[in-house]
């Protein structure tokens, strides 16, 4: 009768153990734990390249002169989610994203003006390269994007 327990706990721990999903991303040093629990943009925009350059400030200036709003300090708030597609609120207009290719890539989605999407267009895919859950309130999220021959790259912090 003891090992009939043995070997239930044990089955129980093995399913429990491989219906968690770890997802290896190419700039993090070990494995994520289920991706798709994590809030992906919080914090604010630490890094903005444009074919390796850093282009923060010159477009933080820019959108300081049309928009009035600093996009250093941007935040993201969620308005709602779903198991795959969560909706965010900031000063630059509504987003949404949704997992694609096993939580290693989100569609990003620009639903408000247009004009003011840094994601540059509406609807393409960006690769995660890096997602770290440093505690409930801190992680990192880096994603980059190919469009009309440029490489984009966003770090949030």
């Amino acid at each position: 009768m003891k090992t009939l327990f043995k070997y239930i706990g044990l089955l129980i721990f093995v399913l429990i153990f491989c219906s968690c999903k770890k997802v290896k991303y190419p700039e993090n040093n070990k494995k994520t734990w289920g991706p798709q629990k994590i809030d992906l943009m919080r914090g604010s925009i630490t890094v903005y390249k444009v074919n390796g350059i850093d282009s923060l400030d010159a477009l933080d200036s820019y959108w300081l002169s049309h928009y009035k709003r600093s996009l250093k300090l941007c935040r993201f708030n969620i308005i709602s989610e779903d198991r795959r597609n969560v909706l965010y609120e900031s000063n630059f207009g509504l987003i949404k994203y949704a997992w694609t290719n096993k939580y290693k890539n989100i569609y990003i989605y620009h639903l408000s003006d247009p004009k003011r999407n840094i994601f540059i267009e509406t609807g393409i895919s960006w690769q995660i390269l890096k997602l770290e859950q440093k505690s409930d309130v801190n992680h990192h999220l880096k994603i980059r994007s190919e469009q009309n021959g440029n490489t984009y790259e966003i770090q949030f912090n």
